[in-house]
């Protein structure tokens, strides 16, 4: 967790390539999702942050932290993400689990039997649109580079999401930890 420093020669200069390299490596092993208090934030959100201190200094001159917290919690965290949930049903979703249930939330593996070719007891998960379980196999074969989050309805890369156990849809990386559920490797 030390800070490293970097320097960079102009880019006329015969050693600005391997300079340029080494920092931009260094910033991309280094980088985290960003996170204000427990909530992580997606890049869109960075950029209406960043937008809203430049608003507030060109305005004001100083930015104001309750101020800072309000926008980036309420306005972009908090209001999209219910509208989310309203507009997916993800509501409806949830109700048929109790409390436990949703407290042990996790990433994993589940099992069922494949409504295409039949397969029983096979690892998969359930299909956002239609809540009809399909193996892994069957899954590739269908959607062999991207899948849809159960969540947020968009379409991302395979290694961009994992199968949540509770709901047992495949959720992007992005909504799960929105929803503060555990990402393992």
């Amino acid at each position: 967790d030390r800070r490293q420093f970097f320097t960079t020669p102009a880019d006329s200069k015969p050693e600005f390539e391997a300079k340029w390299s080494e920092l931009h490596n260094a910033m991309r092993e280094a980088a985290t999702p960003l996170k204000m208090g427990k909530l992580w934030m997606t890049g869109a959100q960075v950029v209406q942050m960043l937008q809203q201190i430049e608003k507030l200094l060109t305005k004001h001159g100083k930015v104001s932290l309750p101020s800072l917290h309000r926008h980036v919690i309420l306005d972009g965290w908090l209001k999209p993400t219910v509208g989310q949930v309203l507009g997916s049903r993800m509501d409806k979703l949830l109700e048929s689990f109790n409390e436990d249930e949703l407290a042990t939330q996790k990433v994993g593996t589940v099992s069922g039997n494949c409504n295409e070719c039949g397969a029983e007891g096979a690892a998969g998960w359930l299909d956002p649109d239609i809540e009809e379980f399909f193996c892994e196999p069957c899954w590739r074969k269908f959607s062999p580079r991207v899948l849809k989050c159960g969540f947020c309805n968009g379409f991302h890369p395979w290694v961009r999401g994992r199968v949540e156990q509770v709901t047992k849809m495949w959720h992007c990386m992005d909504c799960l930890m929105q929803l503060g559920i555990e990402i393992d490797a």
